[in-house]
């Protein structure tokens, strides 16, 4: 850090700004980092936009420290930190899980405004709670207001032993065409043939899912990366995409695939189209990316990762044509996880079209899994060549762990980027790193 950076610690968590802005070249211009408080905590594994919580006309984000077999507090923590004109490194809300080894936020997401009082809520999992049976899991409902309650609305429960659920949420977005915020939740073993299962709630109910889709095979890992990622079928109606990094097609073993459904007043539980990994053991289907329109088209595309395929891959592809990827990025080296997080990062470059953010957590340049983050320019000139890259500053750090944009952090078209270490700093609580 340079000589300028200001050190202090604020409710626990260590904080860095720098006295300054810099800008790595062309892209990203460093805000600041925020480290956690606590050895093991991996706080800056989960990321999570939660829109605008309090009603101020700054979107809001939250950070997952969902602990480790290593720490007391496996329990997990949620901080939850609030957008304005600048970056205030103190959380609002501290959120914390229920029991030791409960991975209370192990995934987190904005589900819009559920209950229709002006202000955006969100869920946060914890798919080792034990409450209805052994890690069966368990979805906490947290709403939105001027002055956020810490207790959650409501909560929704694994239904049978060793389920996962709350694995992997995303919503916030209409799916079903009727003008409501949907949201959706996993159980990565979940289903009878503990495959893995999706739950979908529909327009703000939260009592029942409105439809549950099941994995094929049992260990698939069916639901452990889900995203909404807007009409890609052109009925005007958001299709969701829901991964299975652990299922074997073709006789490959964890080659992985993706599953498209298409969004609708009645959604089939059979998917529109089936991808699926062409690289065995390359966990295709690991991440999703709903990275809006990179192509300038108008139309939404998306990526699709295989971070254990030889070097790691990222697969592209175009709303307009989704039976193939028009392109496939890849990591420099051997067990990079390159493309183990994917995300947006707004228009970096002043052309107009939005650019992509990539992780390689495992990524070794500047130290044995200091990991790194990696800018791709997008329109004509995308390639698999990187326009800016951001390492891990030490041993471990696995830095791009998790990678997430939050549109509107700074105002209406003003963006934040932060980036993930959840192993960095000297004894190891992880950190997050700011951009915009």
């Amino acid at each position: 850090m340079n000589k300028n950076g200001i050190g202090k610690i604020v409710g626990g968590l260590v904080v860095t700004l720098l006295a300054f802005s810099f800008s790595n070249g062309r892209g990203l211009e460093f805000v600041g980092k925020v480290s956690g408080r606590v050895l093991g905590d991996r706080f800056g594994s989960v990321i999570a936009p939660i829109g605008d919580i309090n009603g101020d006309g700054y979107a809001d984000f939250a950070v997952g420290a969902m602990g480790s077999y290593r720490s007391a507090n496996y329990a997990g923590y949620v901080y939850v930190f609030m957008g304005g004109q600048k970056f205030n490194p103190s959380p609002r809300i501290v959120l914390h899980g229920e029991n030791a080894g409960d991975r209370f936020g192990v995934s987190i997401a904005g589900i819009g405004d559920i209950n229709k009082d002006g202000y955006d809520d969100f869920a946060v999992g914890a798919d080792r709670n034990d409450e209805s049976a052994t890690d069966a899991g368990k979805v906490y409902i947290f709403l939105g207001g001027a002055n956020m309650d810490t207790i959650p609305f409501k909560t929704i429960k694994g239904e049978k032993a060793n389920d996962w659920f709350g694995l992997s949420i995303t919503g916030g977005k209409d799916i079903n065409n009727d003008g409501e915020p949907d949201f959706l939740v996993s159980a990565g073993y979940g289903g009878k043939k503990s495959s893995g299962a999706l739950y979908i709630y529909l327009s703000g109910e939260i009592n029942k899912p409105a439809l549950t889709i099941e994995g094929e095979s049992g260990g698939d890992m069916f639901g452990s990366a889900i995203s909404i990622v807007g009409d890609i079928t052109g009925d005007k109606i958001n299709d969701f995409i829901v991964g299975a990094y652990y299922s074997s097609p073709d006789g490959k073993n964890t080659a992985g695939k993706a599953y498209i459904f298409k969004g609708g007043p009645v959604i089939a539980p059979v998917p529109h189209e089936v991808l699926k990994g062409e690289v065995e053991k390359g966990w295709f289907g690991f991440a999703i990316g709903s990275i809006y329109d990179i192509t300038g088209d108008t139309i939404p595309d998306f990526a699709i990762s295989a971070p254990r395929a030889n070097e790691g891959r990222v697969y592209i592809y175009s709303g307009k044509d989704f039976a193939r990827p028009f392109l496939t990025l890849k990591g420099a080296f051997q067990k990079d996880l390159f493309g183990y997080s994917i995300s947006s990062c707004g228009d970096q470059n002043g052309d107009g079209i939005n650019d992509i953010i990539i992780g390689s957590p495992y990524n070794s340049e500047n130290g044995y899994h200091s990991g790194k983050a990696e800018v791709f320019f997008t329109g004509k000139g995308l390639d698999n060549l990187s326009d800016t890259r951001v390492l891990g500053g030490a041993e471990n750090a696995e830095n791009g762990y998790a990678i997430n944009l939050i549109p509107g952090f700074f105002g209406k078209g003003k963006n934040l980027i932060v980036v993930g270490a959840p192993n960095s700093e000297t004894n190891k609580p992880g950190e997050i790193q700011l951009y915009k």
